[in-house]
């Protein structure tokens, strides 16, 4: 790690001496620039500093490592089965390769940096220009030079803008106290972007090159069978006339994917909506439903239902009334043990309802409102302990976990 007369560059060795352990252990969010203050009780903080933008040499390094081209790719997989058949090719959409972890290498996610400078758009390098910019440049990361990390980066930038992004520090251009912390002087922001389409592309390819009897068929579940031909016209007349099984989507490609065996007994599932719950809340709804001994439990906002899985008949519904200052409205589900149907509230209580009747079996205040500590986790039972832990971090609790 030399500069171009040959002498050490001292935060770059800095930079690749850093062990990764405590890169990853030691790591905090920091999100308060150098010369922003703010006003949040025991954590209040008043900067004397005027704002510092990132230096050249550091934003080289942030950009880099969110464009950087790494080398090539290449296939890690079998290309024969057990059976001796042929094995999916490589999935991989292109062969260079980026820093960022990409599924299939689609590397769909592409970034907009924005700075006191303005607004840029980071385009990673692909094709002959990512070879070029490799071979153009040491092998290996830790032997760059600072002119090498700049000159690396700027073949990244686009500019798009001569100043900074600016909106009016208010919902919706910003949540909560974002409006304050976000995009201020001084401040680098990178703006992730993803386009998953090739990707989905992808799959939907991957999936159809399989054998006879697994392969999928595809249709169109916002339109309803519109036949072409003879056959299919037939096919739908006897669907209509309950002469034969109803085609209730349109099929893409036409139904010559069913006939020709693309798609058989084998492989279609008959899956079809059963029954379906208005709970009544247009509200944020985060449940994660559990099941059990055929009744589904799940949550809105403040209310806790019972339904049959195989019916939605209500077996009973429990709405609960908020003692103290509501923070944060949704709720992540239940915890069922011992007959009980355990969970939290918006206002910081822990509560258990009887699983049969939904009857309040007790309840108990373990979070402090009033402070900003919400329950929206789902609790977890073991033996006879329930364990649960606040959310709130956005209004500077110290967390915990609870037994």
């Amino acid at each position: 790690m030399s500069t171009e007369n040959g002498h050490q560059h001292g935060s770059l060795n800095d930079l690749f001496e850093y062990p990764l352990m405590s890169a990853l252990v030691d790591r905090r969010t920091r999100r308060l620039a150098r010369g922003t203050s703010m006003k949040a009780g025991p954590l209040s903080h008043e900067s004397k500093n005027d704002p510092a933008p990132l230096s050249a040499l550091e934003e080289a390094i942030l950009i880099t490592c969110v464009t950087g081209i790494t080398g090539v790719t290449t296939h890690d997989g079998p290309l024969t089965k057990a059976d001796g058949t042929d094995e999916l090719g490589t999935p991989f959409l292109h062969i260079m390769a980026r820093t960022g972890s990409s599924a299939d290498n689609c590397q769909a996610t592409h970034f907009f940096m924005i700075n006191d400078d303005g607004i840029f758009l980071l385009r990673h390098p692909t094709g002959k220009e990512a070879l070029a910019l490799l071979t153009s440049l040491p092998p290996r990361w830790a032997d760059w030079s600072e002119s090498d990390w700049i000159r690396a980066a700027d073949s990244c930038k686009i500019r798009v803008s001569d100043r900074r992004m600016e909106f009016p520090r208010e919902w919706p251009y910003y949540l909560g106290w974002n409006a304050q912390m976000s995009n201020v002087p001084g401040s680098t922001v990178l703006f992730p972007v993803v386009d998953c389409t090739s990707q989905y592309i992808n799959a939907l390819l991957i999936i159809a090159s399989e054998p006879d009897g697994k392969r999928p068929i595809f249709v169109d579940d916002w339109r309803t069978f519109h036949p072409k031909g003879l056959v299919e016209r037939m096919a739908k007349l006897a669907g209509t006339l309950g002469m034969a099984e109803k085609v209730p989507y349109h099929p893409i490609g036409g139904l010559k994917w069913v006939r020709n065996g693309f798609v058989n007994k084998d492989n279609v599932a008959r899956l079809a909506p059963i029954c379906a719950h208005d709970a009544g809340d247009d509200g944020p709804f985060y449940t994660a439903p559990i099941v059990h001994a055929g009744v589904l439990y799940f949550t809105a906002r403040l209310a806790t239902i019972a339904i049959d899985a195989a019916s939605c008949a209500v077996k009973w519904r429990h709405d609960w009334k908020p003692r103290k200052r509501i923070v944060w409205p949704q709720n992540r589900g239940v915890a069922i043990a011992s007959g009980l149907v355990v969970r939290g509230t918006t206002d910081g209580f822990l509560i258990a309802l009887d699983a049969e009747t939904g009857a309040e079996r007790w309840v108990r205040e373990i979070a402090s409102a009033a402070k900003g500590e919400t329950l929206t986790m789902a609790p977890v039972i073991f033996d006879d302990l329930v364990i649960i832990g606040p959310a709130g971090s956005e209004h500077a609790i110290k967390g915990w976990v609870g037994a």
